[in-house]
């Protein structure tokens, strides 16, 4: 068993992958209106369209957060 594992099982975390961890935290980034910019970096990632296509997944709450902004205009 790896250290992550080790540290899933110590701690009593559902044992997920640990690619996972980084969709979340890209995603939590994006749904705390981290600039893109930041996101992409702290990922590492060379391009901005990969940080967002394949890392982020946005809420409906931001979806709908987004359409009631426009609504306002």
């Amino acid at each position: 068993m790896d250290k992550y594992h080790r540290f899933l099982k110590k701690y009593g975390i559902t044992n997920i992958r640990f690619h996972d961890l980084r969709h979340t935290f890209a995603s939590l980034l994006i749904e705390s209106d981290v600039s893109m910019k930041v996101v992409q970096e702290l990922l590492g990632h060379s391009t901005i369209s990969t940080s967002m296509d394949i890392y982020t997944h946005i809420s409906g709450e931001k979806k709908e957060e987004a359409l009631q902004r426009i609504g306002e205009r």
